[in-house]
């Protein structure tokens, strides 16, 4: 990966730098930061995502495996041995813990009947009405709020496109409605004054980079190149100058007047207090949409450890590290339900095994009115 340098003022041991020097600085070098850390997350975390997987697999499939042959032997103590009454009810619990969750994710229609007998239900029943329960919610969701009658078994993309158009009809309704009735408040001088200097500044920064895109556009516009090869050089910055100033990114559209020679250092160190100011409004906002992108790749990490690592500041040096971790913790899972599998063999064990064993109780959901 290319080492990049932050574009800074510079000032001499005599000439201390501004208050707004020092932030436009301070800023570049953070955004330098994400865009280099976001650059990392880019190129390693599609690999550490694939390398998960194929080292995941096989320990999951023999995870299955050994589920599978627990369910098995419970099932043949449970219809060939005399236990107790306690003892059956965890087995009964088991199995269709078991088979529920293979049934749902690995769609192993094959253990339905072992559901339905220890759960006592029909699955397929179960899921009909959990389905048909569900459709009714939507259906009447969709009635309620957009007053269309729809049977959501139905749904084809015509209709998904009509609820859109009234979800976004019913959104402008809702803004127009609010935008009415803050028209019709009395704004305070102050509340008049904050609005005026907000649209000042919302304007002098469009300018700034309007500015700069102008002189961009004016020394690299391509009809204007008669050689050929420099014209489609032209044409290559041409179209960087365009995204960046489309994605109101400030920072490339200074790398590109350095690059080609537009600007210097010393037009940089001589940037004057009030275009400043707004060069550095622009930036912290960019470097806040930097580091959501940064963390929404910090997000999907911490999802694909399973929460072995930190949701905030995770680096993708530390990925290797996690995903250790949760290998050898489900690998301690495995090792585990391996034992169990043994424990359940012989018939004393297996007895000795279902007093252990525990069965969880439900969680508890506490309503709180707000």
């Amino acid at each position: 990966m290319t080492q990049t340098t932050p574009i800074l003022i510079k000032t001499t041991a005599t000439d201390k730098p501004s208050p707004a020097q020092k932030k436009f600085n301070t800023t570049m070098k953070r955004i330098d930061k994400q865009k280099q850390l976001l650059a990392q997350w880019q190129e390693s975390l599609p690999r550490y995502r694939q390398e998960l997987i194929e080292t995941m697999q096989p320990l999951k499939a023999a995870f299955t495996a050994q589920q599978e042959q627990l369910m098995l032997r419970l099932d043949e103590a449970y219809k060939t041995q005399k236990l107790t009454k306690i003892q059956q009810d965890k087995i009964s619990y088991i199995i269709t813990s078991i088979s529920e969750q293979l049934i749902e994710i690995y769609e192993r229609d094959d253990l339905k009947p072992y559901y339905n007998f220890y759960a006592n239900a029909d699955y397929d029943q179960e899921e009909e009405e959990a389905k048909a329960a569900y459709y009714a919610q939507v259906k009447e969701s969709i009635k309620e709020d957009l007053g269309l009658e729809i049977d959501p078994e139905n749904m084809n993309p015509e209709t998904f496109a009509e609820i859109r158009e009234r979800i976004n009809a019913k959104q402008e309704e809702a803004f127009a409605a609010e935008e009415a009735k803050r028209s019709k408040r009395k704004k305070t001088a102050k509340q008049l004054a904050k609005e005026e200097r907000e649209q000042q500044e919302a304007q002098a920064l469009s300018q700034s980079i309007q500015s700069i895109y102008r002189q961009l556009v004016g020394a690299l516009h391509p009809d204007r190149e008669p050689d050929e090869t420099e014209r489609l050089r032209k044409t290559e910055l041409m179209q960087q100058v365009t995204v960046a100033y489309d994605n109101k990114d400030l920072l490339k559209l200074l790398e590109l007047q350095l690059a080609i020679e537009q600007i210097d250092q010393a037009h940089i160190n001589n940037l004057n207090e009030e275009r400043l100011k707004y060069f550095n409004k622009i930036l912290q906002d960019q470097l806040y949409e930097l580091e959501q992108e940064v963390f929404v790749y910090q997000q999907e990490a911490y999802e694909l450890t399973q929460g072995m690592g930190i949701l905030f500041g995770t680096q993708p040096s530390d990925m290797p590290r996690l995903i250790n971790r949760q290998v050898e913790s489900f690998k301690k899972q495995l090792a585990n339900l391996k034992l169990n599998v043994e424990a359940v063999q012989e018939l004393r064990s297996l007895k000795a095994w279902l007093n252990e064993y525990k069965i969880p109780r439900p969680m508890q959901y506490i309503e709180i009115d707000f």
